[in-house]
């Protein structure tokens, strides 16, 4: 029988523009498709659709931290929130693998929890827009 490996969230990077975001402890990529109904006389009695409109979502949410080297944390994101402006994005497997998605997108969401005794965290949103590809790195 073939051994089938895991395949664990914290081998995957996302990377915001060119930068690989620091201390991610989080991530989730939703997708669902839009379906349109078309059923006709012709249906028998059955209902019909074909799909439509493709819908995708990628969370993050990690420690922010002010020892990330390049900026790579929060501090780049808080930049790339403040521009507005679409920005390229990638997840990708670091180890085991060479799949990734890829694409462009808005970083819709950015909150911070700010917790008196405890870690800063923060969590955010990149809403796709256009194409998304998955191939390989």
């Amino acid at each position: 029988m073939p051994t089938k490996t895991t395949i664990y969230g914290r081998n995957f990077n996302l990377k915001i523009n060119t930068v690989t975001i620091e201390n991610i402890r989080a991530k989730g990529f939703t997708q669902s498709r839009d379906t349109r109904e078309t059923t006709s006389a012709d249906s028998s009695d059955n209902e019909e659709s074909v799909a439509t409109i493709m819908r995708r979502n990628l969370t993050f949410g990690g420690l922010a931290s002010e020892a990330a080297t390049t900026g790579a944390g929060f501090i780049a994101l808080q930049g790339f929130f403040e521009a507005g402006d679409p920005v390229s994005w990638e997840l990708s497997r670091t180890t085991g693998g060479t799949r990734k998605w890829s694409g462009s997108a808005t970083l819709t969401k950015l909150d911070f929890d700010l917790p008196y005794d405890n870690n800063v965290e923060f969590t955010g949103e990149l809403k796709p827009t256009g194409v998304v590809t998955f191939g390989t790195t």
